[in-house]
């Protein structure tokens, strides 16, 4: 996170990592790298609006926060892979993990072909990073590859902090941590109704949550 906000005004830690062999081998394996020498990304403002005062700035810590993001992961997911089956991985071992790293970080396999992905890209926000979410869910319901095994795992993780935010900020407000805990309505429970808890891993924020 640090490196990313330095990377906002001098660029050269950021072009090293991508020159790097570590960013080199990220790149060849399809880690998605984003900016000028890269796709651009959904929430990429447009070139004319680095007119602006700081959305260049913006763009700038997006692009290369995500990059290096997806960089780290990977060599951190292949060393992870090499500890574990104790051997050099392969090609096609590193494409996978490649993939899931895209995936985890909001680039999803496919791109939406026809009147479906046209349908997808008008009506919603960010079609590519929604599909993606629904890759990910599904790979890790599905697969016992090395992408199901990703998403499983960054899955778990991301559960885990959502429900430690939201039972620590809970304590702290001296609420019930049922109240964001439990995925049922207790109240609606108490009536004989069967309700989802709309509080579910919240965090209440000036009364709301």
């Amino acid at each position: 996170v640090f490196k990313s906000f330095r990377d906002v005004v001098n660029s050269r830690a950021y072009d090293e990592l991508l020159a790097s062999p570590e960013g080199q081998r990220a790149a060849s394996r399809g880690v998605s790298i984003f900016g000028s020498v890269g796709e651009a990304a959904e929430f990429q403002a447009t070139n004319w609006l680095d007119r602006v005062p700081v959305t260049k700035q913006a763009n700038n810590h997006f692009i290369r926060f995500n990059t290096r993001q997806r960089v780290d992961l990977f060599d951190l997911e292949r060393n992870r892979l090499i500890a574990k089956l104790g051997r050099e991985t392969t090609a096609a071992e590193e494409d996978a993990i490649a993939r899931a790293i895209n995936r985890a970080t909001g680039v999803s396999k496919s791109r939406g072909v026809g009147l479906m992905g046209e349908f997808e890209n008008q009506g919603l926000f960010a079609a590519r990073y929604t599909r993606s979410t629904i890759e990910e869910v599904l790979k890790a319901a599905s697969d016992r590859s090395i992408e199901g095994e990703i998403a499983r795992r960054y899955i778990g993780h991301l559960v885990a902090v959502t429900a430690f935010l939201a039972t620590a900020t809970a304590v702290a407000q001296k609420r019930d941590p049922s109240e964001v805990l439990n995925p049922f309505d207790l109240r609606a429970m108490d009536k004989g109704r069967l309700m989802l808890n709309p509080n579910f891993l919240s965090v209440r924020l000036f009364g709301h949550d």
